[in-house]
């Protein structure tokens, strides 16, 4: 082997060791400095992680221990055949039964609403009644009522004919020419109207014109022809009192909304 073969690889080998040292230089400066920047950078913000949603607990209802007992009653319908009260005081719900008094027609209908409404059914007019009711509530948790203790109260149911307004009073004779008879009469305090009536022929609304330019007369007052020479008219007036309105569901009693006939004899 030449000697110039020796130098050429001591020195390849020489230049792989220094480059080797070069390398190591490098890579810890550029670690040290990699590490330093990576230290000096800010750290993200955690995230919390999400806590489980507990539903609130449902607070269960106070249990009544009492029921409250049924004191008084308001009449709310007077009519003999549907005669109906509220209790007071009432729950929602509650029991009716009649103990005593005469009914038409068959048995006692009675229903009970809510809030200590009772009707009673198929009763008599001008007649004594005993009832009993009692007030209940209803428990959930055990599926069953708690009541009152029964209470009785008492009515008397009017007479059908009471119920309707008084009948025209004072009729008279205020007018008189060679054709006409005028009779007027007083006031009904709760009537909406008057139906007058000659020998007993079909009934007429007083104090109504018809026409654009008609003006309406005094309702209190109505003229006819005067009877012939030694003839005679059955004059009579009834009032009728207007009955307020009760829905789009339910029908009014108007049996009762019209008094009896007043009658005077006009003689000529």
């Amino acid at each position: 082997m030449k000697i110039s073969d020796h130098r050429s690889r001591f020195i390849s080998r020489s230049r792989l060791m220094a480059a080797a040292a070069l390398f190591s230089v490098v890579a810890s400066v550029v670690g040290t400095s990699s590490g330093a920047a990576y230290a000096a950078r800010p750290r993200p913000t955690p995230i919390p992680l999400p806590t489980a949603i507990i539903p609130p607990t449902a607070t269960p209802a106070p249990v009544p221990t009492s029921v409250p007992t049924p004191v008084s009653y308001a009449v709310i319908s007077n009519v003999p055949d549907n005669y109906q009260v509220k209790i007071s005081p009432a729950t929602q719900l509650g029991d009716a039964e009649l103990l005593s008094g005469p009914t038409v027609g068959g048995p006692v209908l009675i229903t009970v609403g809510d809030g200590g409404v009772v009707a009673f059914l198929r009763l008599a007019e001008n007649s004594d009644y005993v009832f009993r009711y009692r007030n209940k509530i209803w428990i959930a948790s055990t599926s069953s009522f708690i009541y009152s203790a029964w209470v009785q109260f008492s009515f008397h149911t009017p007479t059908f004919d009471s119920l309707r307004p008084a009948a025209p009073q004072n009729l008279r004779v205020v007018e008189h020419t060679a054709t006409t008879i005028t009779v007027r009469w007083d006031a009904v305090p709760t009537a909406a109207r008057y139906d007058v009536s000659l020998n007993g022929a079909a009934p007429v609304q007083t104090g109504v014109c018809s026409g654009a330019y008609c003006t309406p007369t005094d309702p209190l007052t109505f003229t006819f022809p005067r009877p012939a020479a030694g003839g005679s008219v059955l004059f009579s007036v009834t009032a009728t009192r207007n009955e307020p309105g009760c829905g789009a569901y339910c029908f009014p009693d108007l049996r009762f909304v019209t008094s009896f006939p007043a009658t005077l004899v006009v003689t000529n």
